[in-house]
């Protein structure tokens, strides 16, 4: 994380023991660039379509070679499966953490124990469901989880990334990042507007966002993601598309946003 490409070149440079530093200066980097635009993880008639549109005339103007749209195979029910695995890993690492921690309560299901004896005050907004499916699961050692995880990343990678940037012959892939930010609902809870962080982080691929514009004073990004080990590549393109767009605004301070 940080404000610019250059920032996050550099500490990435620190993390991995390498120089993607030299991967930061490249204005031409897109020229010639194969970029598939994943529309489907946001519709073109929205908000964050219309920034969407935007930024792929931009990189279209840099020289990118773009195909809109391209579909990843698989995408939704990567999704459900990867909610299921993190169920199994929630209530393991929560343990874990609660163990090491010390204090009254050392597990998943003490929380769960605490929350329903002072129900009034803890369930009085919102309820425990995802804990108990989570407190429901094995271990992580079972048959079950280690089967569900390769059925993940066989269908995340291979059959997922992977055959989309094979079959259209691309470079990376790009999307919004983001939704913009939405109010807060004390009845409902926070809504699931998608994102483009799911595919990449259930792959283990390497996925560099940058800001795209802003949306009734909001800022939205755009994301750049592709095959194992295009960190470098993934920076240029993105330090290319901020030099040009200059979308970045110093966050302020301000009250209450009317939609």
């Amino acid at each position: 994380m940080g404000r610019t490409v250059s920032d996050v070149a550099l500490l990435l440079s620190v993390l991995a023991a390498g120089n993607y530093g030299a991967a930061l200066g490249h204005r031409d980097a897109l020229k010639g660039a194969r970029l598939g635009v994943v529309r489907e993880l946001f519709g073109a008639g929205t908000e964050v379509g219309a920034a969407m549109d935007q930024a792929v005339q931009t990189l279209r103007k840099l020289g990118a070679v773009v195909t809109d749209p391209v579909i990843i195979p698989n995408s939704a029910k990567v999704g459900e499966l990867e909610e299921e695995a993190l169920l199994w890993e929630f209530k393991n690492d929560l343990d874990e953490y609660l163990r090491a921690r010390g204090g009254p309560v050392k597990s998943l299901q003490e929380v769960v124990a605490f929350n329903e004896k002072n129900r009034d005050k803890e369930l009085a907004l919102f309820g425990q469901e995802l804990f108990l499916q989570a407190q429901a699961k094995g271990p992580l050692s079972s048959r079950q989880y280690t089967s569900l995880v390769g059925k993940l990343s066989r269908m995340a990678k291979p059959e997922g990334i992977d055959r989309t940037l094979e079959d259209r012959q691309l470079d990376a892939l790009v999307a919004p990042t983001g939704a913009v930010a939405w109010k807060t609902d004390y009845s409902a809870g926070d809504g699931d507007t998608g994102n483009a962080s799911r595919p990449a982080a259930i792959a283990g691929y390497p996925h560099i966002t940058v800001p795209s514009g802003l949306i009734s004073g909001l800022p939205v990004g755009l994301s750049f993601f592709g095959p194992p080990r295009s960190d470098a590549r993934l920076i240029r393109y993105a330090w290319a598309f901020e030099q040009e767009t200059q979308a970045r605004k110093p966050p302020e301070y301000l009250g209450t946003i009317h939609r």
